[in-house]
C-alpha cells in the first residue's frame, strides 16, 4: 500500500518550523539573557542555530530526493545502515524525542495560560468589587 503525499507548501513549512523551533525559543531565551553579558551574543547564537537548522533541512531534502518513499528517517536509516537500526531509531524517537517535545510544549502553554488566567481573574475581581 502506498501512502498518498498530500502536504502542500504551508503544511511543510509548518511541520519544519514546529519540529526545529518548537517552544524552546520562548522558554530558554530569558534564561540565556540572564547568563550572558551582552544580548547580541544571544542574537548571534540564534542566527548560528538557524544556519545549522537550514543545513539539517538541506540534508533531509537531499535524503528525500535520493529515497523518494514514505517513511522519513526510517527509510533513510534502513537504506544507509540496516532495518534494525531504523527500527530502533524510530522507537527511540517516538518514546523520547516526541514525548519530550510534547511535554515542553505543554509546559510553555501552561505557564502562559496560568499567567493569563491570573491576570484575567484579577481584572474581573477588581472590576466587580470596586
Amino acid at each position: 500500500m502506498q501512502l498518498k503525499r498530500s502536504l502542500n507548501l504551508f503544511d511543510s513549512i509548518s511541520l519544519m518550523f514546529s519540529s526545529m523551533v518548537g517552544p524552546g525559543i520562548f522558554i530558554t531565551t530569558g534564561y540565556i539573557l540572564h547568563q550572558v553579558p551582552n544580548p547580541n551574543i544571544v542574537l548571534l547564537a540564534w542566527i548560528l542555530g538557524g544556519f545549522l537548522a537550514v543545513a539539517g533541512a538541506m540534508s533531509y531534502a537531499k535524503s528525500a530526493s535520493l529515497f523518494p518513499y514514505a517513511g522519513g528517517d526510517y527509510v533513510y536509516l534502513k537504506e544507509a545502515y540496516s532495518p534494525i537500526v531504523a527500527f530502533a531509531s524510530g522507537w527511540l524517537s517516538l518514546s523520547i524525542n516526541f514525548s519530550a517535545s510534547i511535554s515542553l510544549s505543554a509546559l510553555a502553554f501552561s505557564k502562559s495560560f496560568f499567567l493569563c488566567s491570573i491576570y484575567l481573574g484579577m481584572f474581573i475581581f477588581l472590576n466587580f468589587h470596586s
